[in-house]
């Protein structure tokens, strides 16, 4: 046998349901900013982007060195103090921090200046591996055009 409802409960029901359907309308206005500028046509535009950024890198290796080749990493092995690390933070001068070594990756931005915009930010911070590589997993092209400077101490 159901019960009726009492008039203090039909208000706290239609209560949520408005405090829902706000939610509902929040949720969707902030996913609807989140995406705002991103249709097919971008999606599309960056997929070819980032296809060509990826096509340069296997060229410049299938050729099995040359004058790219001889940049390789080095053998630096020293400590660096964090203080000198966040130093190397501009295109000119950048330093990043992979697998617990930091690279000087200066050389590979004039390499490859398409990545330039998108290292930059990076340069002299800790985010580099979370940030650039994690979307743009290279890091032995990288690598290969960089030198090794040591380890943060």
């Amino acid at each position: 046998m159901r019960r009726k409802l009492t008039k203090r409960e039909k208000k706290m029901l239609i209560a949520l349901g408005i405090v829902a359907l706000l939610g509902a309308v929040i949720l969707f206005s902030v996913y609807k900013s989140s995406n705002k500028g991103t249709n097919p046509s971008n999606d599309k535009s960056k997929q070819k982007k980032e296809d060509k950024k990826k096509k340069t890198l296997t060229s410049h290796y299938s050729g099995g060195g040359g004058v790219h080749g001889s940049h390789g990493s080095s053998s630096g092995g020293g400590a660096i103090s964090v203080t000198e690390f966040k130093k190397h933070r501009s295109m000119d001068d950048c330093w990043v921090l992979m697998n617990g070594e930091v690279y000087d990756i200066t050389n590979f931005i004039h390499t490859y200046p398409e990545y330039k915009e998108d290292i930059v930010g990076f340069c002299g911070t800790f985010g580099f591996e979370a940030g650039f590589l994690k979307e743009n997993p290279i890091y032995e092209s990288i690598k290969k055009h960089s030198q090794k400077k040591g380890v943060i101490r």
